[in-house]
This record gives structure tokens, sequence and C-alpha cells, in this order.
């Protein structure tokens, strides 16, 4: 899994590009989530997380389709998945975590 390039618009899209092309999928970022992009294979994990609320989320896309998603909305949810404090892991490890319980 590796760090993508993407930018935020302010309808709440993430564009980003692949092999196939420039992309564009709706995320329900909040304001003061933290945004972090992916890619492994032909897939793109969209990881948005938010310490202040306790929740996190990420969306798995092939191309613009989003084939998978997982949305952990309690810090209960979040330590019992990532373990204790899991939500102050670094992007990438609560990506791989996470891309574990997302059925394709």
């Amino acid at each position: 899994m590796r760090t993508v390039d993407y930018s935020l618009d302010n309808t709440r899209g993430c564009q980003f590009r692949d092999r196939t092309g420039k992309h564009r999928v709706f995320v329900g970022y909040g304001t003061f989530d933290y945004i972090d992009v992916y890619r492994e294979g032909s897939l793109t994990f969209i990881l948005c997380r938010n310490p202040r609320q306790g929740y996190v989320g990420m969306q798995v896309c092939e191309g613009s389709d989003c084939i998978g998603d997982i949305f952990l909305q309690s810090t209960e949810q979040v330590d019992e998945l990532l373990g204790k404090g899991g939500i102050d892991k670094s992007g990438w490890r609560i990506a791989k975590i996470l891309a574990s319980y997302i059925e394709e």
C-alpha cells in the first residue's frame, strides 16, 4: 500500500489519478477530518479520521467506483478494531487494518 496524491473540492469530492485515468468520488469528510489516500494494485483506499469526534471511515474504490466501505462511529468501535488508542496510529497502519474488514 502506497500513498497517493489527491485533491479535495468544496463539494466533498476527492480527486485522484491511477493507471486508468483521473477519478473523482464523493467522500463524506467533515471539517476537521484527516484525509489519507493509498493505493494497492488497482484499488484506492480513502481514509477519513477525526480524533476529536472519535470516528474513522474508509472507502475502497476501483477507478471511480466505490466497491466497499467501513465506518466506525465511536471510540469504542475504533478501539475494538484498531486497538486501544487506535485512532492515533498512522493513517497507513489504520488503512491496512481496516482493509482486512472490507468485503469487495
